[in-house]
């Protein structure tokens, strides 16, 4: 596994009648290679949103690097990565 950086995370989703919702906002965190690393919180704060950004589902601002290196740029496919959803039909 890679080490992980986020630096200044944030999420916001386009909801119904052009409402937003911030999902993450300014969020810092380090996931260091051969650690275990645990994201714990309740329910609606934010654990899954990082995940799949992290695995590049959708568009988000700041930056994730793996092994310090920005991975915006390269393509899904490419991150060496995956994301499983607990729930298989979504």
């Amino acid at each position: 596994m890679s080490s992980i950086q986020i630096k200044d995370l944030s999420v916001t989703y386009l909801l119904r009648k052009k409402n937003t919702c911030v999902a993450l906002e300014s969020l810092n965190a380090d996931f260091y290679d051969g650690k275990i690393n645990v994201i714990l919180g309740p329910s609606g704060c934010g654990k899954t949103t990082l995940l799949r950004a992290i695995a590049q589902q959708f568009a988000y601002d700041g930056e994730i690097l793996f092994d310090g290196v920005n991975v915006s740029t390269i393509k899904n496919k490419n991150r060496n990565i995956s994301y499983v959803d607990q729930n298989l039909f979504l």
